[in-house]
């Protein structure tokens, strides 16, 4: 999947992007005014794209870079 309306871009993330997904989700939590957390790079790689992965994401992209994201189980 990959569509494109006014420069936006959205496809399927893979293992590459585990460092963005981390940070858009910090990035939500802290905007929300919640506990960062501890889902960061290592966790996505290892819970999205390891041997089991427990969830998907989106990844959207403006300018090839990260702007959104969505994660579905």
């Amino acid at each position: 999947m990959n569509d494109t309306t006014d420069g936006l871009s959205i496809r399927r993330a893979t293992v590459a992007d585990a460092e963005a997904l981390a940070e858009l989700a910090q990035g939500l939590n802290r905007h929300q005014g919640d506990p960062v957390g501890n889902f960061d790079a290592a966790v996505a790689r290892r819970d999205g794209f390891g041997d089991r992965p427990c969830w998907t994401a989106l990844l959207a992209e403006r300018g090839g870079r990260p702007v959104g994201y969505a994660m579905f189980h």
